[in-house]
């Protein structure tokens, strides 16, 4: 029988080989890229963000104005209280399930006038903007210890009022 010769390393073997080894750094060289062309972009298409802060609420203020409108409400909420009960006026805006889902508060729909408060309640600083029927409105959570708050509107502002504060004309807990 006849030897054979060692095998010859052929030129797809010496390609392969050569690639296996420049293949990391053509990877590296292309997120190097990516990271600092992601900070040449405005900020609403970088694929990459540093924020000052890392809470949820935070962030939901931080990102995009439709998500702020639509859950930063409830995480303020979450924020100020432990829960308990929110009462509103049949109809409100505030949507049952993200306020039991981000702020832990069941949701209780009771006929009142929401725009009836007493005069001595002073209006916090506005912590953002809400959806509702008559367009964005600005809001503001009234500091007290209770377990029952209440929805009042002042005007074009939406205050959440603890019942250790002032109880909603017409509504008993």
């Amino acid at each position: 029988m006849s030897e054979r010769a060692p095998a010859q390393p052929g030129r797809r073997d010496r390609l392969r080989s050569r690639y296996t080894r420049l293949l990391p750094v053509a990877f590296v060289a292309a997120a190097s890229v990516n990271v600092v062309l992601s900070f040449l972009l405005p900020p609403s298409a970088q694929p990459l963000r540093l924020h000052s802060e890392g809470s949820l609420t935070f962030l939901v203020h931080d990102e995009q104005p439709s998500v702020d409108r639509r859950f930063a409400f409830y995480l303020e909420l979450d924020d100020a209280t432990d829960g308990g009960v929110l009462i509103v006026p049949v109809g409100s805006f505030v949507d049952s399930d993200l306020a039991e889902g981000f702020a832990d508060f069941e949701v209780v729909e009771r006929e009142y006038d929401p725009t009836l408060i007493p005069g001595d309640i002073d209006r916090p600083p506005s912590l953002g903007t809400v959806e509702t029927e008559d367009g964005d409105l600005p809001y503001s959570i009234v500091a007290g210890d209770d377990d029952v708050w209440w929805i009042a509107i002042v005007g074009d502002w939406i205050l959440v009022i603890p019942e250790s504060v002032a109880m909603a004309h017409g509504v008993g807990s």
